[in-house]
């Protein structure tokens, strides 16, 4: 606080008029006390200021729900509170976002756990900044009409996947990580590969063609392409939706997808990181908040490229998925997938702890 003088009071009737001598002294005193004044001030106000902004790159998914909370920090501010001058970097494809990251063109991007843990078994030091989904990010639709007439549809799960049998089904990529879940969700349901016939039909935007064309009469894919095709284009209902809390065997409890630095980047700037973090917390809390429905619904449609009817509907459903901590015993059933897929040694001996940034081990439950 700066030191304030008062000046006022009673003045004695009796004081002579001041010599030019003690004049002199009055004024050099009252400069003194004015610079202090002042130097009180500016003191305060520098340890008020914010440290100095820093730059940090996002590397998101062109169009993905789950990374919604990326843009509600950039657009709510929450990302300039927490000084960072954050950049969304639009990049598709995993492999190609982890190699931005490794390559120091962006600072972190989001992987599921049991796609980063072969990454890293082969060297490559991926560490878990802070979460960003609880569930399993995928969702199994189809025709309304296929649905409709499937007498294990409404079955708990995996029943509805028996719907599947005979059927033609799209996926983004044979071999790709909805490929390997959707298969896993098959088996659950006692299924092969060979009980259906499988389509590559790429990107999410493709889905509606298919559909349309009569190519698929069911797929796998994430938000918001089941929303959208559900909700504005009357295409396809649910059938099995991963993120639904009611889902059981193979992916519940599960971690999602997860923020992702590079270990020896992160230990140059540990502070960036820090920031980078509080500001992901924060914004999924923003999220959470009824009162910024709205604004979240303009954030997809004016940011995200959603059309409205799909923003309201994933707004109304949908936003409760986001998470800030990671379940540790969704990390081991996910590292177990791993496993079983392949993808990952059964020697493997990492823990939710030994991937998780030091800084960021609040963020564990289950531990």
């Amino acid at each position: 606080m700066p030191t304030i003088f008062n000046t006022g009071g009673t003045m004695s009737r009796m004081r002579s008029e001041p010599t030019p001598s003690n004049h002199g002294a009055r004024i050099l005193a009252t400069l003194v006390a004015v610079g202090a004044l002042l130097l009180g001030f500016t003191s305060a106000a520098l340890s008020q200021a914010p440290a100095a902004t820093k730059k940090f790159v996002v590397a998101v998914y062109p169009g993905l729900f789950l990374e919604l909370p990326v843009y509600a920090a950039k657009n709510a501010g929450i990302f300039t509170k927490h000084g960072l001058d954050a950049e969304i970097v639009l990049i598709s494809g995993g492999p190609n976002q982890a190699a931005a990251v490794t390559s120091g063109d962006a600072d972190a991007f989001a992987f599921p756990v049991n796609s980063i843990l072969p990454l890293r078994s082969k060297g490559q030091m991926f560490t878990g900044i802070v979460n960003l989904q609880g569930p399993a990010i995928y969702t199994v639709f189809g025709e309304i009409d296929a649905v409709a007439k499937c007498p294990t549809a409404r079955d708990p799960y995996p029943g509805p996947m028996k719907c599947l049998k005979g059927q033609t089904v799209g996926v983004a990529q044979l071999g790709g990580d909805s490929f390997v879940v959707f298969m896993t969700m098959l088996k659950d349901a006692g299924l092969e590969q060979k009980d259906l016939n499988l389509v590559a039909v790429g990107a999410s935007s493709n889905l509606a063609t298919a559909f349309r064309a009569g190519r698929i009469k069911f797929a796998i894919g994430v938000e918001p392409a089941p929303t959208m095709l559900e909700s504005s284009l009357g295409l396809t209902v649910p059938l099995v939706s991963l993120m639904g809390k009611d889902v059981s065997g193979s992916f519940s409890p599960w971690v999602g997808e997860t923020f992702w630095g590079f270990q020896t980047v992160m230990k140059k700037d540990p502070d960036k990181f820090m920031r980078f973090k509080n500001s992901i917390v924060e914004a999924i809390k923003w999220i959470h908040d009824p009162s910024n429905r709205a604004k979240v619904q303009a954030i997809m449609q004016k940011d995200m490229g959603f059309d409205e009817k799909t923003a309201r509907s994933l707004a109304e459903k949908q936003l409760g998925t986001f998470s800030s901590t990671m379940d540790c015993k969704g990390f081991d059933k996910a590292k177990a997938f791993a496993v079983t897929t392949g993808a990952l040694s059964a020697e493997n001996k990492e823990t939710c702890k030994d991937v998780m940034w030091s800084e960021s081990q609040d963020l564990l439950e289950n531990k």
